[in-house]
C-alpha cells in the first residue's frame, strides 16, 4: 500500500519532508527475505546537438564508451568500474541498433555491512545493493523520461529477482526545460503503489521536476535547484548513504561532500555552496 492511509499534506511532501522511512522499511522487508534492494538509473547520453557537452566523443550521444556521461573519467561506468568503489560489475548488454534508445545497460552489485539502523529494521545479513543503469541515446530522452515516471508509478517493473525498484533515478540534461517534454511529462506523472524513493540529477531539477513528484509514495531523495555537473561521483555517494540505512539528511550530505570534493572549487567554503545545489530550501 501506500505510506499511510491518510494523504499527506502538500507541506508534508515538500522535498526534505517527504519520508524516507516506509521506503527503508519496504527495502528491509526484501532484504530479510534474501531480496537486494534494486536501485534503477536512466541515463541520457549528452549529445552535441542538444546541449554543449564537449569534443573528443564526449557528446556523441549514440556512443556510450567515450561519452562525458558515461564512458568519461567521472561518467558512469568509469567510476563504477573503479576498483576503489567496491561495486562489480555483473552484466552488460550493449546495442548496436540505432533505433533502440538504450544503447547499454550496465547491472552492478556492491554488499554493505549490516549498520545499527538495518539491524534497527530487524535486517541481520549484509546489505546486497543492485544497481542497473540504462544508458540513453541523446535523441531518445523523452523515452528515457517517459521510462523514468513509468518505473516510479509501475510495480509490475519486476528488474531484478522479481524485486521491483526500491529507488529510481534519473540522470542527465534536465529536457524538462524545454516546454513541450515539460509538458509531456505532467500526463506521465503518477503516484507510487508502495513506496519508492527517487533522485534527479539534472540542473534546476527541483524547480521542474518537483511538482510531478509531489505524489504519494514518491520520496525525494536528491534533487538540485541550480546548475551543476550530473557526474556520476554524486550517485557513488548516494548510494553509499542508502547502503548504510542512513537517514535523509545524511543522505544528503555525503552528496554534497563528494560533489564540493570532486568540484574542486576555489572558494572559501565550496561545502556551503554544494549545499545550496542539492539541500531542500
Amino acid at each position: 500500500g501506500c505510506i499511510s492511509g491518510q494523504v499527506a499534506s502538500a507541506e508534508d511532501r515538500a522535498y526534505g519532508r517527504e519520508p524516507i522511512e516506509p521506503v527503508y522499511r519496504r527495502i528491509a522487508e526484501d532484504l530479510k527475505a534474501g531480496r537486494p534492494m534494486v536501485v534503477t538509473v536512466n541515463v541520457v547520453l549528452c549529445d552535441n546537438r542538444h546541449v554543449s557537452c564537449g569534443k573528443g566523443g564526449l557528446g556523441e550521444g549514440d556512443a556510450p564508451a567515450r561519452n562525458l556521461y558515461w564512458g568519461a573519467r567521472y561518467g558512469l561506468a568509469t567510476m563504477f568500474r573503479d576498483a576503489e568503489s567496491g561495486w562489480e560489475q555483473v552484466q552488460v548488454e550493449s546495442s548496436e541498433r540505432a533505433n533502440d534508445p538504450v544503447a547499454e545497460v550496465r547491472t552492478y552489485e556492491k554488499r554493505f555491512a549490516v549498520t545499527e539502523s538495518w539491524r534497527a529494521m530487524g535486517v541481520d545479513r549484509p546489505i546486497r545493493v543492485v544497481l542497473i543503469a540504462r544508458a540513453y541515446r541523446g535523441s531518445a530522452h523523452r523515452t528515457a523520461l517517459r521510462d523514468y515516471f513509468a518505473r516510479l508509478t509501475d510495480d509490475k517493473t519486476r528488474v531484478r529477482e522479481g524485486v521491483a525498484s526500491h529507488v529510481v533515478g534519473f540522470m542527465g540534461h534536465n529536457y524538462l526545460m524545454n516546454p513541450a517534454n515539460l509538458l509531456s511529462a505532467s500526463h506521465m506523472a503518477g503516484a507510487s503503489p508502495h513506496p519508492r524513493g527517487t533522485f534527479v540529477l539534472a540542473c534546476e531539477s527541483e524547480p521542474y521536476f518537483g511538482s510531478l513528484l509531489d505524489k504519494e509514495g514518491i520520496t525525494r531523495l536528491v534533487m538540485t535547484h541550480e546548475f551543476m555537473a550530473p557526474e556520476a561521483y554524486i550517485l557513488l555517494a548516494l548510494l553509499e548513504g542508502l547502503g548504510m540505512g542512513e537517514a535523509a539528511p545524511a543522505v544528503r550530505e555525503r552528496v554534497v561532500a563528494s560533489y564540493a570534493s570532486y568540484q574542486r572549487w576555489n572558494y572559501d567554503d565550496p561545502l556551503t555552496s554544494a549545499r545550496a545545489i542539492f539541500l531542500p530550501r
